[in-house]
């Protein structure tokens, strides 16, 4: 996975050079090379530039300054898949299509399991097993039931469940939970 910055990086003095490898834990040339310094809040390495007042991203640095290219509006991916790895042997560059295969081709966008799993349905987590249920299969025949002999509304049944009148509607007119009888 990559991240980018959007400006270009600006020129580095010997002094920020030798700032940033300090905080470079340099290991084998295969291994991973951990950033010791700060990280955001995924776990990629940030570091600051204080005479312009910006931080960059590691990685983007490491780039840089092993092949000597500015990587400007493409992404700096991760071959070992660990964002806080500075190893400019573990570092390419991709675009942004680039950057979501590499994350779908690692396991780690869900968009991408979900897409699969409507164009092959039999594997689709359906009813309570989906992830964002908030229903049970006892709940919806339920509502179906209580709809059919119109002891309540849409709009009474969604309250009484705690969920959206829009899911009351697709659940009474069989368009979600589709499985059920």
């Amino acid at each position: 996975m990559g991240l980018k910055d959007n400006k270009p990086l600006p020129e580095l003095s010997a002094t920020e050079i030798t700032n940033y490898w300090a905080k470079v834990d340099k290991r084998g040339p295969d291994e991973c090379w951990p950033w010791t310094g700060a990280k955001d809040p995924l776990g990629y390495g940030r570091f600051g530039i204080w005479r312009l007042r910006r931080t960059l991203l590691a990685s983007r640095v490491s780039y840089v300054l092993s092949t000597g290219k500015n990587p400007d509006l493409l992404n700096v991916l991760h071959k070992c898949d660990r964002p806080e790895c500075v190893n400019p042997g573990h570092l390419f560059l991709g675009t942004d299509k680039d950057n979501a295969m590499d994350a779908s081709a690692k396991g780690r966008m869900k968009w991408k399991a979900s897409h699969a799993t409507r164009k092959n349905p039999r594997i689709t987590p359906h009813g309570e097993n989906h992830y964002s249920a908030k229903l049970t299969k006892e709940d919806v025949l339920k509502i179906r039931s209580l709809h059919a002999i119109g002891a309540f509304n849409q709009k009474q049944l969604s309250k009484m469940f705690g969920v959206e009148n829009s899911h009351i509607h697709m659940i009474v007119h069989r368009k979600a939970w589709k499985h059920l009888p």
